[in-house]
């Protein structure tokens, strides 16, 4: 590790050789340092004068001797055009938080501390809104680290520690119901019990005085003691896991989970390694598809399979929970994670067959909520091929419906038309009713685009009524949102406001919802806030939160063109500092509507 550690969580300070060194003269060399190293693009010398020093004369010698001094300040040469940090030559918390595992980042997660802690730029309002997204993004994935480290702790049976990254984790995020699941698991199995039933008085008590609701019942079924299966024989345990699929399969969920629960025990006491994994697997599976709020209880199954396959030496069995595990984290936002997960899913899998399908559709959904078009469309791409080829149909439908909505996202009406088309028509074939709600209203917002309001309208209230009928959330918030737009588009204000207001609440009821949709909700509310300015700026801060905490950057741009809206001074200036290198010719559209001067994109 280089020996100068440069801490930008909490009070800034540089630490060479174990000393802290002196501290420099001005705020903006902090300022600097941590728009070199958190920028995900390398930042010219232009773009730093301006963000940091336009308010002066002569905002490029400022810039000169603020290198000068982060130069002292790290002992590291800060040159050329664009200015690099060469990598190796100084560690930085928070680059370590947001690129390492959580096996190098628990430590950092647990000391927590807000980026440049205590120092603000108002002068400088593009930097201060780079700053904020920043803060937020640092502050929720430190979250996801230490919701990492807990399963992994409590995969491999260190209880203690698993302990600790949880109490971290609810002290983080006191208001998310998964920590809490989480700690008050980890406290069960360290053999806590009392302090557990502490954790869920206390949690009830926070959520009450807090939110004015109480947690769901996810917290309280972590209390539950197993009963002992009624068989220990080996073959039980693999009669067991078929008994298991075969419930879940036919609707009866919860005699499922108590057979997929038996057969976990039952292989694990007869050591059969294959049967234990796949059972976990199942057990976990299902527990984040068919139960609602039941991600945590399901991504611990699925973590401990993981851990199980590699003390074993055949990880190859626990592809499947990796891809899940990476699914859990897309929905939740937590990017890095997903990608890490379904980087290790990619490898075991291969190239062909129905895993690589999956993990490439996922990989796809990932780089798209991203902003990472260009990359997001080769993955999707793929996806579709490999799920032809490999004959998986409800990937081809996932694959085919998330082209589309890629398109939709771009503002390519004509090409979302055709995979959405397929997807609907295909989910429809065969039975797979769950998810046709989802290209139905994608289907319904390209009809907007083309002006068939009327059509629009049929499609995105079926979509939502079916929705409702399956009582998915996410779908309910999806349909909910064009019926929304629908409203604008008939010039109904108000009826578009009261129509998204709902579309939030039910998505936000959702405690394993799919946060991207969710943020997309309050995107189309806060364009509506010049209406409704009293309400509006609660609306843009929301989306900010959820946006910039997710790294979504394309909504972290629009949420700074809502502010311009309202007025606020240098959001514009802001939002396209925020969009370089986002490949998106709409999002390029709307700064320019926006009365911005921005280069066109090439995609």
């Amino acid at each position: 590790m280089p020996a100068t550690v440069v801490h930008l969580l909490g009070r800034p300070r540089v630490e060479r050789d174990g000393v802290e060194a002196p501290r420099p003269r001005g705020r903006k060399t902090w300022a600097l340092l941590a728009l070199l190293a958190l920028s995900e693009r390398p930042v010219s010398r232009e773009r730093a004068a301006t963000l940091l020093f336009g308010e002066a004369d002569d905002p490029l010698g400022a810039l000169r001797w603020t290198l000068a001094e982060a130069r002292r300040l790290t002992g590291v040469p800060l040159r050329g055009d664009p200015l690099l940090i060469e990598p190796g030559h100084l560690t930085v918390d928070a680059v370590l938080l947001t690129t390492s595992s959580w096996v190098h980042a628990e430590a950092v997660a647990r000391d927590g501390g807000s980026l440049l802690a205590g120092l603000s730029f108002p002068a400088n309002p593009s930097f201060d809104a780079w700053l904020a997204a920043e803060r937020h993004h640092l502050e929720a994935t430190r979250a996801a680290v230490l919701r990492e480290a807990t399963l992994g702790r409590l995969a491999v049976g260190d209880t203690v520690g698993a302990v600790a990254s949880a109490r971290a984790l609810v002290e983080a995020a006191p208001l998310d119901e998964a920590g809490h699941v989480l700690l008050v698991r980890a406290l069960v199995e360290s053999g806590a019990r009392t302090q557990a039933e502490d954790a869920v008085r206390r949690c009830t008590e926070e959520f009450r005085r807090e939110l004015g609701v109480a947690p769901s019942g996810a917290v309280h079924e972590e209390l539950a003691v197993p009963a002992a299966p009624r068989s220990t024989h080996r073959a039980a345990g693999r009669a067991l896991l078929d008994a298991g699929v075969a419930a879940i399969s036919a609707g009866a969920v919860d005699v499922g989970l108590e057979r997929l629960r038996d057969a976990v025990a039952v292989s694990h006491h007869n050591d059969d390694l294959h049967a234990e994994v796949q059972a976990l697997c199942e057990l976990g599976y299902a527990l984040v598809h068919s139960v609602r709020g039941r991600d945590e209880a399901g991504a611990t199954a699925l973590a401990r399979a993981v851990a199980l396959a590699d003390a074993a030496g055949e990880p190859e069995l626990a592809v499947a929970a990796h891809r899940e595990l990476g699914y859990t984290a897309f929905l939740a936002a937590r990017y890095s994670e997903a990608l890490r997960q379904l980087d290790h899913a990619a490898h075991l899998a291969g190239t062909s067959g129905e895993e690589a399908a999956a993990v490439a559709a996922l990989r796809g959904a990932c780089l798209t909520d991203l902003a990472s078009y260009s990359e997001a469309a080769v993955a999707l791409e793929g996806a579709v091929v490999s799920a032809r080829a490999a004959g998986a149909r409800r990937w081809l439908v996932w694959a085919l419906t998330m082209s589309g909505r890629l398109h939709v996202l771009l503002e390519e009406h004509d090409l979302a038309r055709p995979p959405l088309e397929e997807a609907w028509e295909l989910a429809r074939s065969t039975g797979w009713t769950s998810v046709l709600p989802w290209p139905q209203a994608l289907l319904a917002e390209v009809d907007l685009a083309s002006g068939a309001v009327a059509r629009a309208e049929e499609a995105a209230t079926h979509a939502f009524a079916l929705g409702c009928e399956l009582r998915d959330p996410c779908w309910e918030e999806t349909a909910g949102r064009v019926l929304g737009l629908v409203a604008l588009a008939r010039g109904d204000a108000d009826g578009a406001r009261d129509i998204l207001l709902d579309a939030a609440v039910r998505g936000a009821r959702a405690t394993d919802g799919w946060r991207f949709a969710h943020a997309e909700v309050l995107d189309t509310l806060a364009s509506l806030a010049p209406v409704f300015p009293s309400q509006g700026l609660a609306w843009v801060v929301d989306l900010e939160l959820i946006a910039a905490g997710g790294n979504m950057r394309e909504l972290v741009v629009r949420a700074q063109l809502h502010r311009s809206a309202l007025g606020q001074r240098g959001a514009l200036e802001a939002a396209v500092s925020l969009a370089l290198g986002i490949d998106s010719p709409a999002l390029t559209r709307r700064l320019t509507r926006a009365g911005a001067t921005v280069a066109s994109p090439t995609r």
